[in-house]
C-alpha cells in the first residue's frame, strides 16, 4: 500500500462536477431533484444525470450507463463526479470502462458510498485515484451543513479529521497506533471484488466496514471471507461503521456485535468501533486512498486524514509508534 495516490484537485464552492447514475435509479424523482437544486448552491454542474424510465433494478441498460460514466471520467475540465444513487449496478461497468483512456485524464474525485464503492476500489486499483465516501445526490438536500462543509475540508491540503457530529464518540477495541491507507466501503460491495483486477491489495491498509440491512450470518460470511482470503490479517488497523440488520432475523442467531468482535476483538492492530458511518445521516466524510494515522488508547482515539500526502510524508507529520497492545 505505498503507492502514489494522484494529484487531486482541492475542491471550494464553485467546483466543477458531473452527475452520474452507475447503479440504480432514485427511488423518489423528487429527492434527486431536490439535491440538484441544493447542489447548484455549491458547485458548478456541468453535466446531470436526467431521469428516464429504469432498466429494472438499473438506472439504464449497461451500455448506457457506461458511457456516461467514461465521459464523466475523461471529460476536461471536472474536478468531481457526483453519484445520484447507489443501489446496484456499479459493478457490471467495470469491464467496460477504457482505463487507459481515464488514466490520461486528470484525476477527480469520485464522491458517493455503498454501491459507488465498486468504482472507488477499481479507481484506486487501476489509477490510485482516491475518493470521497460521501454523500449521494438524492441525500443532498437533507444533509447538515457540517457534512456539506466536510466534503469540501476532506479534499484540503491540510490534515482533515472526521467529526463525529451528534454521534458518541467511537469504542476502542485494541489500542495502539497505525499508519496506512485507508480503503473502505459496503462490505457487501467490496467482498465481491475479491479474486478480480479490480480488487486493490489491502496489505498495510486501514480498513473501514459498513453494511445495512444484512443479517448477522451473512456479515460473518462476507468477514470470514476476507479472513479466509488473508486479508484481516494484512491490515495495519480497522474502523468499524454502522451495521444494521433486518427488521426481522430468524432465530436462532448470533449479535452483531458478537459477529464483529469475533473478527476484530482479538486483533493485534488497532480497531475502532462504533464509527458514525454508514447509510444513516448524519455520518462522517472519509477520503479512501489516503494516508492516515489510528491512534486508539483505552480512554479514545484520533483519526488524521492526509489527503494530499504520500505515505511517507504523512509518516514525517506524526510522532514515533506506540506499541499495539489487546
Amino acid at each position: 500500500m505505498n503507492q502514489a495516490a494522484a494529484a487531486m484537485p482541492v475542491l471550494q464552492p464553485g467546483a466543477r462536477a458531473h452527475i452520474v447514475a452507475p447503479a440504480s435509479a432514485p427511488r423518489q424523482p423528487e429527492r434527486y431533484t431536490a439535491g440538484v437544486q441544493a447542489l447548484q448552491r455549491e458547485w458548478t454542474l456541468t453535466e446531470a444525470y436526467a431521469p428516464t424510465p429504469p432498466h429494472g433494478y438499473l438506472s439504464m441498460p449497461d451500455a448506457e450507463r457506461a458511457a456516461q460514466l467514461q465521459h464523466a471520467l475523461t471529460a476536461p475540465n471536472v474536478e468531481a463526479v457526483l453519484c445520484a444513487r447507489g443501489g446496484y449496478g456499479t459493478m457490471r461497468l467495470l469491464p467496460h470502462l477504457d482505463w487507459n483512456a481515464i488514466a490520461r485524464a486528470t484525476p477527480r474525485w469520485i464522491v458517493g458510498y455503498s454501491d459507488i464503492t465498486a468504482l472507488q476500489w477499481a479507481c484506486w486499483t487501476h489509477l490510485r485515484w482516491p475518493s470521497l465516501s460521501g454523500p449521494v445526490v438524492t441525500e443532498w438536500a437533507q444533509l447538515p451543513a457540517a457534512m456539506r462543509d466536510a466534503v469540501f475540508r476532506a479534499t484540503d491540503p491540510a490534515p482533515y479529521t472526521p467529526a463525529w457530529h451528534s454521534h458518541p464518540a467511537p469504542t476502542p477495541w485494541t489500542t495502539g497506533t497505525a499508519r496506512g491507507t485507508l480503503l473502505g466501503g459496503t462490505l457487501s460491495v467490496l467482498t465481491r471484488l475479491l479474486g478480480t483486477p479490480h480488487m486493490p491489495d489491502l496489505t498495510g491498509a486501514i480498513l473501514l466496514l459498513e453494511d445495512v440491512q444484512e443479517p448477522p450470518y451473512a456479515v460473518d460470511r462476507m468477514l470470514m471471507h476476507l479472513e479466509l482470503a488473508g486479508v484481516l490479517d494484512a491490515l495495519a488497523g480497522a474502523l468499524l461503521g454502522q451495521f444494521s440488520a433486518p427488521d426481522s432475523v430468524s432465530a436462532p442467531t448470533l449479535s452483531m456485535d458478537t459477529v464483529l468482535r469475533d473478527y476484530f476483538a482479538d486483533r493485534s492492530y488497532p480497531v475502532l468501533a462504533e464509527v458514525p458511518y454508514g447509510h444513516l445521516l448524519p455520518r462522517c466524510i472519509w477520503p479512501m486512498g489516503v494516508p492516515v494515522r489510528l491512534d486508539t488508547t483505552t480512554s479514545g482515539a484520533s483519526i488524521t486524514c492526509y489527503p494530499h500526502d504520500s505515505p511517507s510524508e504523512a509518516t514525517e507529520h506524526t510522532e514515533p509508534p506506540v506499541e499495539s497492545q489487546n
